[in-house]
């Protein structure tokens, strides 16, 4: 019924256009279709006058959503995985879908509920699309000169992967582990997609891919992380000798340098992330890629890790302890001079301590005077 109802519709078209060109416009016309119902279901909001939600803009909101999306993926991840599992598992044993959810009623219930919440937030994600229809990502939005919703698009998938990315700079190895497991569960499903209709299904090949791809996310996050943490950890800054010049001259370049390393990154680690995914579809389901394919998409990721890595490297760099500390002693320098005296005092009554102690007092007295030495250097 479905394919006379297409023919028919293909046929009522004008005379002149191929299947091709019918396609593209239908795509088209999703799209603005699309566009035309956020733009309705942002009215909305609006005009609910909910405080706070009916507040933000546009793009805020959807960059939320996107985040929202995001954070539900990690907080799903093991479930997730524990019912995509089941899911491959009874395909493969021969059951159906319909089957394998009433054998885990509470399993499927939680999914379904999280499904609808995604299905919602994904519904507001910022798409664009080329003259044929299809999606652009971001290096084609820069290819076409549309350097605004290049920004915009970038910005927002950087924004919504923020949860991500603090889970990897705090622990890269639990945060990474954390990411891995979510990436697992959701190849899962991307590749029972793959196979949906076909009679032949590798169940090995999706869950392989599937292990696969895990692992690349793992170590390209181990290694982003593990970057990220030593470009924002930073040395203990020497102490500020001069006054506000002195100051802003540091965080400046503080937070001109964390930016650039914090980019550059989460640029790598992305790109490499994003090359070795490529590699898996090539190497189990046999898809073509080309160098262009891995060059794209490596420029592409590596965008959008970087607009999410630099701002966040320059801030914690610029604002770690050390510089507080600076700003503080330019701020109340009276109070810090007579700490710095104290301590002054404290470190000459110590070495002349040392001098008159035996081997027995001798090695506690030089701990108090390193620990001291130390507290003048922060």
């Amino acid at each position: 019924m479905i394919e006379e109802q297409e023919e028919f519709a293909y046929d009522s078209f004008d005379y002149g256009e191929t299947e091709d060109q019918f396609n593209i416009r239908q795509k088209i016309q999703a799209y603005n279709e699309r566009q035309e119902q956020i733009d309705r279901d942002y009215k909305k909001l609006v005009d609910s006058k909910i405080p706070f939600i009916s507040w933000q803009p546009k793009w805020f909101f959807q960059a939320s959503t996107a985040l929202t999306d995001k954070g539900l993926d990690l907080i799903n991840a093991v479930p997730n995985v524990i019912w995509q599992e089941k899911v491959l598992q009874g395909k493969k044993d021969g059951k159906s879908l319909d089957q394998i959810k009433k054998e885990n009623p509470e399993l499927w219930s939680h999914q379904r509920h999280v499904n609808t919440v995604q299905e919602i937030t994904r519904g507001w994600n910022t798409e664009y699309i080329d003259e044929e229809g299809n999606t652009e990502d971001v290096v084609g939005l820069l290819e076409d000169g549309d350097f605004g919703k290049a920004g915009s698009l970038a910005a927002e998938q950087a924004v919504s992967n923020i949860f991500s990315f603090l889970a990897t700079a705090v622990n890269p190895l639990a945060g990474g582990a954390m990411l891995a497991t979510s990436v697992y569960g959701n190849e899962l499903k991307t590749g029972l997609d793959r196979y949906n209709g076909k009679q032949e299904v590798d169940y090995d090949k999706i869950r392989l891919n599937s292990v696969w791809k895990a692992g690349n996310e793992f170590v390209g996050e181990l290694i982003g992380g593990t970057l990220f943490r030593r470009i924002s950890g930073l040395k203990q800054a020497g102490l500020a000798t001069s006054g506000i010049k002195m100051y802003s001259d540091s965080f400046v370049k503080k937070l001109t340098k964390g930016f650039f390393q914090g980019f550059g990154s989460e640029f790598l680690a992305e790109g490499f992330t994003n090359n070795l995914n490529q590699l898996s579809d090539q190497a189990i389901y046999g898809d073509e890629k080309t160098f262009k394919d891995y060059f794209r998409g490596f420029i592409n990721d590596g965008i959008i890790g970087g607009v999410l890595g630099g701002p966040l490297g320059g801030g914690m760099r610029a604002g770690n302890s050390a510089t507080r500390k600076q700003a503080l002693r330019f701020i109340a320098p009276g109070k810090w001079q007579q700490e710095m005296h104290n301590i002054d005092n404290k470190i000459q009554q110590t070495e002349e301590a040392i001098e008159k102690a035996n081997d027995r007092t001798k090695e506690p007295l030089q701990k108090r005077l390193d620990i001291l030495k130390q507290q003048k250097t922060e």
